[in-house]
């Protein structure tokens, strides 16, 4: 049997992607509903609203500033695309020479314009699924956020904090619609993006890092490689092993002995300890299925 410290509720599990580098914050655990999800797309949109009309503002006085008149510097003009001339009658010998000259022209004109029209028919078509493929993994996303938030007890407002976190870094790196582009990283992340979202937004080193990558690459290739290996890292399958004795026999009438409930709190405690995410969680349930109360673990 492994002897661990034992803590109290309050210093207990810390599972990896619920670590943070400032300890100032008041996370005290909550039981939060399987449809927090709705909740917090609702809380996120408020707060972007009133960020977006902050940034808004800082960005007029920016404008303000690049509106003063620069030294003109000499601009070399771009070849003209090129383009179908219609023909001219004094360019032909006879009548019947330019007329099939003119149908030729007007089939052309009339072809080209039909590929620009499918074209962006085509384009448009492609956005449109893109943006659908988006929608579903962001909606995705929050549903699992909603069930880690209950199965961990983290406070809503820890998840809320955290993502707006990632929105204004990224809002501020590289000028654009921060909502929009962490969703595209939300999307590309797939299952476990709930946990490195907590993660980086709230910690520091991790944040400056993510805050560094989008400075070097705006393209964002490099950010959402980092966010990626964050996912990878904090979704890594714990062990199914245990070295906790086995729980005590139950008493008459479902009551568990102290030392049934001991063995429990012990492997989820030891587990947390660790980072392992899953042998923790896996030690609730148990708990759970046992008649165990949990809702202070």
């Amino acid at each position: 049997m492994v002897e661990t410290e034992v803590t109290t509720p309050d210093a207990a599990a810390q599972e990896t992607w619920m670590e943070t580098d400032t300890q100032n914050q008041q996370d005290g655990p909550k039981t939060i509903p399987a449809v927090a999800h709705l909740r917090i797309k609702e809380k996120l949109t408020t707060r972007v609203a009133d960020r977006d009309e902050e940034i808004s503002k800082l960005r007029q006085e920016i404008e303000a500033l690049k509106s003063r008149p620069a030294p003109a510097v000499p601009q070399t003009p771009e070849p003209a695309a090129p383009s179908l001339n219609r023909p001219r009658r004094s360019d032909f010998e006879d009548e019947e020479a330019y007329y099939e000259a003119v149908d030729r022209y007007q089939d052309k004109a009339l072809e080209d314009r039909f590929s620009r029209i499918e074209a962006q028919r085509t384009q448009n078509r492609t956005m449109q699924s893109q943006q659908k493929t988006i929608e579903s993994a962001v909606d995705s996303h929050y549903q699992r956020v909603g069930k880690l938030l209950e199965d961990s007890g983290v406070s809503e407002d820890v998840y809320l904090t955290s993502h707006q976190n990632l929105e204004n870094v990224i809002s501020m790196a590289t000028g654009g619609d921060g909502k929009q582009i962490l969703n595209q990283f939300i999307s590309s992340l797939g299952e476990g993006s709930e946990k490195s979202i907590v993660y980086v937004g709230r910690n520091s080193g991790a944040l400056n890092e993510f805050r560094s990558l989008l400075a070097d690459d705006p393209s964002g290739l490099k950010a959402a490689a980092f966010l990626g290996m964050q996912t990878s890292r904090l979704n890594k399958p714990g062990k199914a092993t245990s070295t906790a004795p086995s729980p005590a026999p139950e008493l008459p009438g479902g009551d568990q002995t102290a030392g049934s409930i001991d063995s429990y709190v012990k492997r989820y405690r030891t587990a947390s300890k660790k980072g392992d995410i899953n042998a923790a969680l896996n030690a609730k349930l148990d708990a759970k299925a046992a008649g165990v109360d949990t809702s202070d673990w």
